[in-house]
């Protein structure tokens, strides 16, 4: 009987820490496309990790400053960012991240009207997450 007890209070207590690391990485999704709207490099540079592979829908391939200097520069203006109900797969301190987004974003003065399939590879580092991979295409 008490080995039972062990193993669901284990099994409750995995089940809150996923739930609580959902809710901390949701927020962090949401904080960094507002930060994509804002082009505030500040955040950024903390949720994007140095290593970022960041694919576009086109096949454009960046990496963590050519997404901060595109923002900055004005190559790409996000104009909006409507995110749908994410889903979460935990492997540890990484997370695989799949959502459809609709995007709308000026690229070399033209408007873009995006609705994407988007699969996002977050890391977790310390106790923040990092967006390590990113890849979309259009749906």
């Amino acid at each position: 009987m008490r080995q039972l007890l062990i193993i669901v209070l284990l099994f409750v207590c995995g089940t809150v820490f996923a739930q609580s690391d959902t809710v901390v990485l949701k927020n962090t999704m949401v904080a960094m496309d507002q930060a994509m709207l804002r082009k505030d490099s500040f955040y950024l540079k903390m949720v994007l990790h140095d290593d970022l592979k960041y694919g576009h829908s086109n096949g454009w391939i960046e990496k963590k400053q050519d997404v901060i200097n595109d923002l900055r520069d004005g190559v790409l203006d996000y104009k909006r960012i409507d995110s749908y109900e994410p889903v979460f797969t935990f492997y540890g301190n990484i997370a695989c991240v799949r959502t459809n987004p609709d995007i709308t974003v000026v690229m070399d003065g033209k408007v873009l009207e995006l609705k994407l399939h988007v699969l996002q590879v977050w890391v977790k580092t310390g106790n923040r997450w990092q967006l390590l991979s990113r890849q979309s295409t259009k749906i």
